[in-house]
């Protein structure tokens, strides 16, 4: 039943995908990057129908995929791969039938950003790959070892300078960066969640006065034996998670008890247990 309910979520952040598309993409020609952005490029170029393109980029991927990737982590991929060109063309005129009152690009590029950054925070959430780039980027992963971040950002970056110099406006430029940040943001606070804790990770030559003031404040903490890689010298490392909006006190209080004190702050986005 949970596993129907998460792709009956896909189908709906899918279909979502295609009226953003239609709705903000498309109108303003904005290139941000994927098989979306090769779709509105050969609609520039060539006025082919974007819904084909993406259908055929989207579907040379998957099969190109097909030998390199595990078979289960490319189901969903030709599913989106199917559903969003589709999708794509049956909501071709919501355009004109809805008015969404906004006239302003700037804030059109945000709110697409805004709703691309759920809609795929949800899918990577609930284990969906919607293929496309993404896809691609993956099966260069695993053949090159090259990090997936570096190389999804490498081809995407490629798409939205061609985008640009296609369209010979800076501002789709500036569009189609307001969409990645966005997108990028409102991702991983979908996917990650909003860090309510910050995890400290402190090695003090006052190690018994952090250990107190850490104790006295009520927060517990972990001492993990640890080696410098130079000095060669052992020494302990102070793990604790305090409430972010304590992040501050702590690091200064740390800071006044050892000013030599080296210190890693992190976002922790769970804690659960303890002893």
């Amino acid at each position: 039943m949970k596993k129907a309910f998460k792709w009956i979520v896909f189908v709906l952040t899918t279909f979502l995908s295609a009226i953003v598309f239609n709705m903000f993409y498309e109108p303003l020609k904005i290139v941000a990057g994927g098989s979306s952005g090769i779709g509105i490029l050969f609609k520039s170029l060539f006025s082919i129908d974007p819904s084909i393109t993406i259908l055929i980029v989207s579907l040379i991927i998957v099969i190109i995929a097909f030998f390199f990737l595990p078979k289960e982590k490319i189901i969903s991929s030709i599913i989106a791969s199917i559903l969003l060109p589709f999708f794509i063309k049956i909501t071709a005129n919501v355009p004109n039938a809805f008015e969404i009152g906004i006239t302003e690009p700037l804030m059109i590029a945000g709110i697409a950003g805004l709703i691309n950054g759920f809609t795929t925070g949800i899918d990577s959430k609930n284990g969906f790959n919607s293929g496309g780039i993404t896809l691609l980027s993956e099966v260069i992963h695993e053949k090159t070892y090259v990090p997936l971040a570096k190389i999804s950002n490498i081809i995407n970056t490629i798409i939205v300078i061609t985008g640009v110099l296609v369209n010979k406006n800076v501002m789709n430029l500036i569009y189609a960066l307001i969409v990645i940040f966005v997108g990028k943001y409102v991702y991983d606070r979908v996917f990650l969640g909003i860090s309510s804790n910050k995890a400290f990770y402190v090695i003090t030559n006052e190690d018994k006065k952090v250990e107190n003031f850490l104790r006295k404040e009520g927060y517990g903490a972990t001492l993990i034996q640890v080696k410098g890689a130079y000095s060669r010298k052992d020494d302990q490392l102070i793990m604790t998670v305090v409430p972010t909006i304590k992040y501050n006190y702590v690091k200064d209080t740390i800071k006044e008890i050892d000013e030599g004190a080296f210190m890693i702050v992190t976002d922790s986005y769970h804690v659960k247990g303890g002893v």
